[in-house]
């Protein structure tokens, strides 16, 4: 899959970052780095590897502070975090 600066200023613009010419053409260059790696993978026969479940315990955390939690988001109603819509 190839990438280009159009798409990361799409990502971008979506996520409402301002990136100018030499960061998008970095991000390419990282995209395009991390994407050879999972192509890589395409190459690997999974019969041949042997996968031992793992299953970790899920634990409820309760923070205790949420007024401390709060203060930090921008908008706050009822006790939730309100964000803007960025669905298209």
């Amino acid at each position: 899959m190839k990438i280009s600066a159009e798409d990361i200023r799409y990502a971008a613009k979506l996520a409402k970052l301002r990136l100018d010419d030499m960061q998008a053409q970095k991000m390419v260059e990282d995209f395009r780095e991390i994407l050879s790696c999972f192509e890589s993978l395409g190459s690997l026969d999974p019969h041949d590897l042997e996968i031992e479940p793992f299953m970790r315990k899920d634990e409820v955390f309760v923070f205790g502070n949420k007024e401390k939690l709060l203060r930090n988001s921008r908008s706050v109603r009822n006790d939730y975090i309100t964000v803007p819509k960025i669905i298209e």
